[in-house]
């Protein structure tokens, strides 16, 4: 049994071994296990005991729904490949969780920049009417948003964890957010920056997340949100309806 899980849906397997190193250095006494879910993982971690892989070219919403079926943990978190835990954040963030209700929930703060450029942005930015793809009838103005989120296990695996008809970790993780605050629960944001990405919107590495936004998931986001949605728990088995190859792949 561990503290925590990390699932990581991974197709840059160059990077893998970097951001277990950041995992260690981020949780500081916890222990902690890292799912990966993706194409391959990196030569160093084959055979570590808290490392579980499995191979899937499923969308990432699919690889992490996958991933969370093996937590060994109490809490569950995910992140990105290409990003950087930072020293003691994730400490802070379990530290938190643990003195809240099983029902709540953390936003875990990152940044996106090329070369690790990018700064956090402002408080604002995790309440979810910030944004224009966020201000529709069913969205309560105050509810908090959590791209990369951070919740007590049992209650991911109640609420049904993601739905994974969308494509990309992020819609998904709004619509989980939404749903753990519809169900009496409170997102809180994380004390400090926890993860710092290397991100280049522009390059074609990035390209079949953009499409995934503009084909599938914010069509399928309006269809959920631009009416009122009570909807808190759902089916975790959800996954197998979703297709095993993602488009990027075909």
């Amino acid at each position: 049994m561990y503290n925590i899980t990390i699932c990581i849906p991974s197709i840059r397997t160059e990077r893998q071994a970097d951001l277990y190193d950041s995992i260690k250095n981020s949780v500081e006494n916890y222990s902690f296990e890292l799912i990966l879910v993706g194409t391959s993982i990196h030569q160093n971690l084959v055979g570590l005991p808290n490392v579980k892989f499995i191979l899937s070219y499923s969308a990432p919403a699919r690889c992490a729904q996958i991933g969370f079926l093996l937590s060994e943990s109490e809490i569950i978190t995910w992140g990105s490949d290409d990003g950087r835990f930072q020293p003691k954040a994730l400490k802070e963030c379990i530290d938190l969780l643990l003195s809240k209700t099983t029902k709540d929930g953390i936003t875990i703060r990152y940044c996106e920049g090329p070369n690790f450029t990018g700064s956090c942005p402002d408080d604002s930015y995790w309440t979810g009417y910030t944004h224009a793809d966020q201000r529709l009838i069913g969205v309560n103005p105050s509810w908090k948003i959590a791209p990369v989120g951070m919740y007590y296990t049992e209650t991911f695996y109640k609420l049904g964890g993601f739905d994974c008809r969308f494509e990309h970790l992020n819609m998904c993780c709004h619509d989980l957010a939404y749903r753990i605050q519809k169900n009496g629960g409170q997102i809180y944001l994380s004390p400090n920056l926890v993860i710092n990405c290397d991100q280049n919107p522009g390059t074609q590495e990035h390209a079949p997340v953009q499409n995934a936004y503009f084909i599938n998931d914010l069509p399928l986001w309006n269809s959920l949100y631009n009416k009122e949605n009570n909807i808190i728990n759902i089916d975790y088995d959800n996954w197998k309806k979703a297709p095993s190859v993602w488009r990027r792949f075909k």
